[in-house]
């Protein structure tokens, strides 16, 4: 039960830390603008990003420890449950991936790119 805490301590932690590093670098409706922020503040768009990834991580523990907890009570509908919130992580990082293969990551490949080019790999 101790370990469960802990990994929703830690979830909440890294999301909330995720968040503030991202935070004034996406315009909404400006593209542009957005993809000039992250390419002017890589660090801390990789940082929220790597916050996001803790998050589900932590997540996927907290569901292992409920299931272990929670199996002697009614393993059917433990195992549901624990099948059900992964599959939820898993649909979180295919939104992720599919982020970074749509739009490309501009902060993870390094090169050198046209002024007017608005920073995104195609």
């Amino acid at each position: 039960m101790q370990e469960s805490c802990a990994f929703s301590v830690l979830m909440y932690v890294s999301g909330g830390l995720g968040s503030l590093a991202r935070r004034g670098l996406i315009v909404s409706g400006d593209a542009a603008t957005t993809a000039a922020n992250i390419m002017a503040h890589q660090s801390m768009y990789l940082l929220g990003f790597a916050g996001d990834v803790l998050v589900i991580a932590s997540y996927v523990a907290v569901v292992g420890l409920f299931y272990r907890i929670f199996k002697p009570v009614n393993r059917g509908v433990s195992l549901i449950n624990g099948l059900a919130a992964l599959a939820f992580s898993a649909g979180c990082e295919l939104s992720f991936l599919t982020v970074v293969k749509t739009y490309g990551a501009p902060v993870i490949h390094a090169r050198t790119r046209d002024p007017k080019d608005s920073g995104l790999i195609r």
